[in-house]
């Protein structure tokens, strides 16, 4: 996992907890957004995801043909 999709997770569950803290305090109109903004960050780590996941094999032999070069 690269840097960027262990922050997204990360800031997505920190999120998420933050928006069930704020539905026990002020019900649940307050914390929509926040369960939105977490929500859209697991979709976009989920995204990043299935795209790094979704290479052919012929692009992985070459990016490891490359390594070997080097």
């Amino acid at each position: 996992m690269k840097t960027l999709d262990i922050t997204l997770l990360s800031v997505s569950a920190a999120l998420f907890i933050i928006g069930v803290h704020q539905t026990y305090i002020g019900g649940i109109e307050f914390s929509y957004s926040i369960f939105m903004l977490s929500l859209a960050m697991l979709f976009w780590y989920q995204l990043r995801k299935r795209n790094t996941s979704a290479q052919t094999p012929s692009d992985k032999k070459k990016k490891g043909n490359k390594q070997k070069k080097k």
